[in-house]
């Protein structure tokens, strides 16, 4: 059986649409495609199109230079800029806040990484010194939008500068840390600052271990006096790591800032330091109950004359016992109690903390004085009280 010759006419009718080849002759009637790679090829062509026809139905502007491009969506359907110089433009606005040609920042070649707490001040003059930049050349480099606590400096600029991420700077950083930034730490488990007031220079042997040999300032709560790690008084009157004294000779003194750490939890602590630390102040200006503290300060300044620093140390474990006592409820009790008995308890008490014995030596000592206005009493009564004792 001969077969019957195949006309042009039904050669053209089974083409491929997609890549013009011949159909085979036992593929079906309605085959359009050759194979399903032609198949697939030719739905994305479709949807292509689609796309095209849909973004040139709806009229389009350039966001750099407001040009129509309603008609060059032709060539490409994601087409957002009408062309290169328009694409740069807007990357240029977005990484520096301005249209004007300005170089980014970039990564410095060296990168000092921040001490925890430490001023954003000391950062950026530790960071312009070790790149050999002026501090305020570098300020106006790293300048952003002002924060709420009067920082002008971008963190985001700053991250990229030193290379670290923005949560590790908030971390580092409290001038950088939102309202709420202390809490959403606490709770992660980092262990930050809940009352930061004053400032002082950081630990000089913690400032060395980060290879740092030059004075930094940080933020420091009033209850932290003394660095735990290397025993060095770091409290009130340290304007410099030179006043930084070696306490590690004297246990109580680092016993005491332990103490202090937990007194600091409770909200009657606050009153109760301020009352311990008058009453410790008028016995040193009188110089009485402080054999301990001369001691302490002999030894701290064997050559020369009490520095500041070391007369603060010296009496720190004395604050800090009358601290805990003041603190007490129950000796806060005997005191508003007034007894004779009562009154005796408390003195004795107060002998075993400072060390020595201890009993009012006029009507004007600090502690009596305390003590009697614990009681609801009138000023000649209390004397009188004094005297008959």
């Amino acid at each position: 059986m001969t077969s019957l010759p195949i006309t042009p006419q039904e050669t053209t009718s089974r083409a491929c649409r997609q890549c013009g080849n011949v159909l085979s002759l036992v593929a079906r009637k309605d085959a359009e495609y050759c194979s399903n790679a032609c198949r697939a090829r030719g739905g994305r062509a479709r949807r292509r199109q689609q796309q095209i026809d849909e973004r040139s139905a709806t009229s389009r502007q350039c966001p750099a230079c407001l040009r129509d491009i309603t008609g060059q969506g032709q060539s490409r359907s994601d087409l957002v800029y009408c062309s290169a110089a328009c694409r740069t433009r807007a990357w240029r606005t977005r990484t520096t806040g301005s249209a004007r040609h300005k170089p980014r920042l970039r990564g410095l070649p060296i990168r000092p990484r921040p001490i925890p707490n430490e001023t954003l001040t000391s950062y950026i003059q530790r960071l312009a010194k070790a790149n050999h930049f002026s501090p305020r050349f570098l300020l106006s480099q790293l300048r952003g939008t002002p924060l709420p606590g009067g920082t002008t400096v971008s963190i985001v600029l700053l991250a990229a500068a030193v290379d670290m991420s923005e949560h590790a700077l908030r971390r580092a950083l409290p001038e950088f840390r939102r309202s709420s930034g202390d809490v959403v730490l606490g709770k992660h488990g980092k262990a930050v600052g809940f009352h930061l007031e004053t400032i002082r220079p950081a630990c000089r042997h913690c400032a060395a271990a980060r290879d740092v040999f030059e004075p930094v300032d940080c933020w420091m709560a009033p209850q932290h006096n003394v660095c735990l790690t290397h025993q060095l008084w770091i409290g009130p009157n340290t304007t410099n790591p030179a006043d930084q004294l070696d306490v590690s000779q004297f246990p109580e003194i680092g016993r005491a800032q332990r103490r202090q750490l937990k007194l600091g939890r409770y909200p009657m602590n606050v009153n109760a330091y301020h009352e311990a630390r008058e009453i410790c102040r008028r016995w040193a200006a009188s110089n009485i109950f402080t054999h301990l503290r001369d001691q302490r300060l002999e030894a701290l300044t064997p050559n020369g004359e009490p520095s500041p620093s070391a007369g603060q140390a010296a009496a720190y474990p004395e604050l800090i016992a009358m601290n805990g006592l003041l603190a007490n409820p129950i000796w806060r009790a005997l005191a508003a109690n007034g007894d004779p008995a009562s009154l005796q308890r408390l003195y004795h008490e107060v002998g075993l903390r400072i060390g020595q014995t201890y009993k009012p030596l006029t009507a004007w000592d600090p502690l009596l004085r305390w003590a009697l206005e614990q009681q609801p009493l009138t000023r000649h009564a209390s004397e009188q009280q004094y005297e008959a004792r």
